[in-house]
């Protein structure tokens, strides 16, 4: 085997395990919200347990790409990719734990009744669902205007952020206890998991941009 095809068998590994750890996150996503939807609790602690296998993906991804870098010492193009590739684990890893913390929190109201209020939140889980599908499109095409795409629905699912924030806070004022405001409050805190999901692909969008055209552009996210 050449240095050339050894290469690019180790790229495409790692490429496989980055869509991988992509299609975990995005269904984890779902499946908290649909935990969520039908007071799920079994659902709710399977994305819990899940997290782990996300997390043992992205511990094998900086591994592998460590040697990578160790023992066929890339050059240019090849250096951004695999560079891109351990940002991208990073923050697929993390929008792991944003899945979980959702689930987390549906554990804590599963019992409890439902807010009218709730329909923002499926709306929001399916942008940023959308959003992760296309920015891994966009990193495995080298698609730089899918990237700038996928960045511009962060703005919507801040739109929908900005606006559910808006019913929770009217809705809370007309609640006369502190119980009653317990599951409101949990929402708002799935909704903020749901935002910073949002921020996460638009960090994996700018690294793919960079890894396409060696310029790295920084958006206004963390």
């Amino acid at each position: 085997m050449t240095i050339r095809s050894a290469l690019d068998q180790e790229l495409s590994w790692l490429d496989n395990e980055i869509l991988k750890m992509g299609s975990l996150c995005e269904e984890a996503v779902g499946d908290a919200m649909t935990a969520l939807s039908d007071r799920n609790a079994t659902l709710a602690t399977k994305v819990i347990v899940g997290d782990a296998q996300i997390n043992e993906i992205q511990v094998a991804i900086e591994s592998r790409s460590y040697r990578v870098l160790a023992t066929q010492q890339p050059a240019a193009g090849d250096l951004r990719h695999i560079i891109t590739v351990m940002h991208l684990a990073s923050e697929l890893e993390r929008m792991g734990d944003h899945a979980k913390g959702v689930a987390q929190l549906v554990l804590r109201i599963v019992d409890e009744p439902e807010v009218e209020e709730l329909h923002q939140l499926p709306k929001m889980t399916n942008r940023v669902q959308k959003m992760i599908r296309r920015s891994l499109q966009a990193y495995i095409t080298r698609d730089v205007d899918l990237a700038y795409k996928a960045i511009r629905g962060d703005e919507k699912v801040d739109r929908q952020y900005g606006k559910f924030l808006t019913i929770i806070f009217e809705t809370m004022k007309g609640l006369d206890s502190g119980v009653e405001v317990i599951t409101p409050t949990y929402l708002l805190w799935m909704a903020h998991h749901l935002e910073r999901i949002g921020d996460r692909v638009t960090n994996i969008c700018e690294r793919v941009i960079f890894m396409v055209t060696g310029e790295y552009v920084e958006m206004d996210e963390e």
